[in-house]
C-alpha cells in the first residue's frame, strides 16, 4: 500500500498550493468589503453589546446577557479588546475563523478522497451563501461550524496519523460524516 506521505512532482504540489490560496484569497476579497457595512441583524447588535459590557469587566451570565455558551464571547473577547471594541474588528474575528474552517473542510476532504477533493470542499464552502453571510456577522453560527469543521479536521488528520500504509484516511466514527460514510 501507498503512504499518506506520498511524493508528488513540483509542478503538482505548487499548481495546489496556487489553487488553495486562491480560493483564501477569493473567499477574503468577497468578504472584506461587508466588514465595514452596516448592521446586518438584530443579535449581531446583542451580541456586540454583550462583548461591550464583557470587556468593562461585567461578569458573564449575570449583568452581561448571552444566549451563547460562554466560549463565543470569550473566543471573540481578545480581538475586541485589541481593536478597542469596535464592530469591524469583531466582524474580522468572525472572518478568520470561517477562512479556518474553510481550510479544515478542505483538509478534511483532502484526507478523504484526495487534495483536489479538498480543493473542492474549501471553495464549495467559501460559496455557500449561508457560510458566506455567517462569515461577515457578528453571529454565532459562524464561528460555531468553523471550530466544529477544525475539530473534524483534527480528528480526521489524527486517523490518519493513526493508520500508516493507507492512501487515505477513514472518518472519525463519532464524526457526522463518519456515520454515514464508513464502510467496515
Amino acid at each position: 500500500m501507498v503512504s499518506l506521505a506520498r511524493s508528488y512532482s513540483l509542478p503538482y504540489r505548487t499548481s495546489m498550493l496556487v489553487v488553495a490560496l486562491l480560493v483564501g484569497a477569493v473567499a477574503l476579497v468577497l468578504r472584506a468589503p461587508l466588514l465595514a457595512g452596516g448592521q446586518i441583524d438584530y443579535d449581531e447588535g446583542v451580541y456586540w453589546q454583550s462583548l461591550r459590557a464583557l470587556a468593562a469587566g461585567h461578569p458573564l451570565f449575570t449583568s452581561v446577557y448571552s444566549s451563547q455558551p460562554p466560549a463565543f464571547l470569550l473566543l471573540l473577547l481578545p480581538g475586541h479588546l485589541a481593536s478597542g471594541g469596535a464592530l469591524v474588528a469583531d466582524r474580522l474575528t468572525v472572518l478568520v475563523l470561517a477562512l479556518a474552517g474553510i481550510a479544515a473542510a478542505g483538509r478534511t476532504a483532502g484526507l478523504l478522497a484526495g487534495r483536489w477533493a479538498g480543493l473542492l470542499a474549501a471553495a464549495l464552502l467559501a460559496a455557500d451563501p449561508l457560510f458566506f453571510r455567517q462569515s461577515v456577522a457578528l453571529q454565532a453560527e459562524g464561528p460555531a461550524v468553523a471550530l466544529a469543521l477544525v475539530a473534524l479536521a483534527a480528528a480526521t488528520h489524527a486517523t490518519a496519523a493513526a493508520r500508516p500504509g493507507t492512501t487515505r484516511a477513514r472518518p472519525p466514527p463519532s464524526s457526522a460524516s463518519g456515520a454515514v460514510t464508513t464502510t467496515a
